[in-house]
């Protein structure tokens, strides 16, 4: 799988509301722990949805009792507070006209049904989901949603029937789009990686949820242009974006660049820009704002540093930092957001695993890592689990918990047991709502769902 598809940020608030808590460990997508799709399609079968399975377990934070979880060609709602425990059904499907159907969607494109959906996010006012296939994003108002809503909002397409890259046209505009890689939001903005014409669309968000008004555009000289950044002094306002992230003070763009369209070449870096700087666009509607805080490069016009390899997950609360350097077993942890460029993260989480194997302080992959609680949550997904470490006071510190598995020295794939609640196989995402971890095992195709009330009280900041 691309960077592009792997790559996720998360950002993590106190629950407010109702805030499911299992009182044990919980699956979603099987009947059971001990099942996973290939037990119902066998190698060379033909695959065939149903409102259980979670095959891509990709989801938005939850919001609530609901979840939202991208499955192949659709998002999937579940109830995370029904009456059923383990392997509840969705009680809605989007993007498809029903939980049999897997069709591409390029013939009937509608305000109903989609083609490969790469991005889903949802909050109090709605849920988002980047068509990516069909160059468009849809918005819903509310939730929840149940089966066969249709979309109240469509970005990138004049309507709910198109679904050309750039409209139809040879170049992109201010109301087209090109392969959108994920949407995200927050209370007055929604932020699309229009990744396929290396730029980033900003819509204002009304209070129904919805956009307002014309688009702005970051990292593009212009509305219609398509350019490579320059592989000399490329500034920090040409980009790449893969995704873009609010944590209600900054945005956060992550930046995967090409040099002249060669693929060998990339630059990995991280761009954080004042939400406030975001206000003035120019008559035209392109924003060049000053980049705030830049990770990964010396300066705007410097490139291949190589402070940075391929990194697939950043978290930010408005105060700390996380980034996920998941080519070099490591998670870079601000206390602060640093004002120097070239400041070095205040610790670094995680060292490449020994040849003797895993262990206690060492990293294999990871694609994520959340700050909750005083805890740091890192998914360690080459050694098939989920660590735990309190906040750091020195380097390469000793984790408290592990997930997935017996000890801190073993990696097997499902913990080297038969499939149990006890075991992952590539653990790529997970998020925390009240006190219940979400992890989403991708290669078992599932969610599973665990309580860590009984960890926060015990390592709770006194």
């Amino acid at each position: 799988m691309s960077l592009e598809l792997e790559f996720a940020a998360s950002l993590v608030k106190d629950s407010e509301g109702i805030s499911p808590c299992p009182k044990a460990d919980r699956v979603i997508g099987f009947e059971d722990f001990d099942k996973r799709e290939d037990d119902f399609f066998p190698t060379g079968t033909t695959y065939i949805s149903n409102e259980r399975l979670t095959r891509g377990a990709a989801a938005s934070p939850p919001v609530g009792c609901r979840l939202f979880v991208k499955v192949l060609l659709s998002v999937r709602e579940f109830d995370l507070c029904g009456a059923e425990w383990n392997n509840p059904p969705a009680v809605g499907i989007i993007g498809q006209p029903n939980y049999q159907g897997i069709g591409m969607n390029h013939a009937i494109t509608s305000e109903k049904v989609m083609n490969n959906v790469y991005g889903v996010w949802a909050d109090d006012k709605g849920v988002w989901v980047a068509d990516k296939e069909n160059h468009r994003v849809l918005g819903f108002k509310g939730y929840p949603i149940f089966s066969g809503a249709k979309a109240d909002f469509v970005l990138g397409q004049a309507d709910f029937t198109g679904d050309l890259v750039h409209r139809g046209a040879d170049r992109p505009s201010r109301l087209s789009l090109n392969g959108p890689y994920s949407v995200t939001a927050d209370s007055s903005r929604i932020y699309v990686s229009d990744t396929g014409n290396q730029r980033l669309m900003i819509w204002q968000r009304g209070e129904d949820g919805g956009p307002v008004g014309d688009p702005f555009v970051a990292g593009q000289a212009g509305f219609d242009t398509l350019d490579d950044p320059p592989s000399v002094n490329p500034g920090c306002n040409r980009f790449r974006p893969t995704f873009a992230m609010s944590d209600a003070t900054r945005l956060w763009v992550t930046d995967v660049s090409k040099w002249n369209a060669d693929k060998s070449l990339l630059r990995y870096r991280l761009l954080g820009f004042d939400l406030a700087t975001l206000e003035q666009p120019s008559p035209e509607g392109i924003l060049s704002p000053p980049v705030g805080t830049l990770i990964g490069e010396r300066s705007c016009d410097t490139t291949g540093s190589g402070y940075l390899g391929i990194f697939y997950h950043v978290f930010s609360d408005g105060t700390h930092l996380l980034i996920t350097d998941t080519a070099r077993n490591r998670i870079l942890y601000f206390e602060t957001i640093p004002e120097d460029w070239n400041a070095e993260p205040d610790f670094v989480i995680g060292e490449t695993n020994p040849a003797s194997g895993p262990t206690d302080s060492s990293l294999n992959g990871p694609s994520a890592a959340i700050l909750y609680g005083g805890l740091i949550f890192v998914a360690d997904r080459l050694n098939h689990r989920v660590l735990v470490f309190e906040k750091p006071e020195r380097d390469t510190p000793k984790a408290v918990h592990v997930f997935g598995q017996e000890n801190f020295t073993t990696n097997f794939v499902n913990g080297g047991k038969p499939l149990s609640s006890e075991g992952f196989n590539i653990p790529r995402q997970i998020w925390i709502h009240g006190r219940t971890l979400y992890i989403a095992d991708v290669f078992n195709q599932r969610i599973v769902v665990k309580n860590i009330g009984g960890l926060l009280d015990q390592y709770a900041p006194h």
